[in-house]
């Protein structure tokens, strides 16, 4: 399918993937770890620890976002070898690719660990 033509609905495949349960899981860590940030506002003790809290939830859920994505590539990439329009000259990792949101999410977590390591060294060296 090139030139921006669809194949016949008779050709048609079903593209949806299945629930991702390590992208389910990192969704639920990352909850957990907004929900221990609102806690520690609102509590205003026990910083240090939440601090550590926090920063081991964030680094969960980057963890599981990088295995979920390494796992979803693997699936879109068997799907398009298995389509059979994979040109002999290039591999069917060519066509897929990781957006710009995953590395934004990634991003932000690896920002959210550094931060809150970064504050605990500083609540126990000052």
């Amino acid at each position: 399918m090139t030139g921006g033509h669809l194949a016949p609905p008779s050709r048609w495949r079903e593209d949806r993937l299945a629930p991702q349960p390590l992208l389910i899981g990192a969704m639920l860590v990352t909850f957990a770890a907004l929900a221990v940030a609102v806690d520690r506002r609102l509590r205003r003790k026990d910083r240090g620890r939440s601090h550590a809290v926090l920063a081991i939830l964030a680094g969960v859920a980057a963890g599981l976002l990088v295995a979920g994505e390494l796992v979803v590539l693997r699936l879109i990439e068997t799907r398009v070898r298995e389509g059979g329009k994979v040109p002999p000259d290039q591999a069917a990792g060519d066509f897929v690719g990781t957006g710009v949101g995953f590395w934004l999410a990634l991003a932000l977590l690896l920002v959210v660990v550094t931060i809150e390591l970064w504050t605990r060294r500083l609540r126990r060296t000052g």
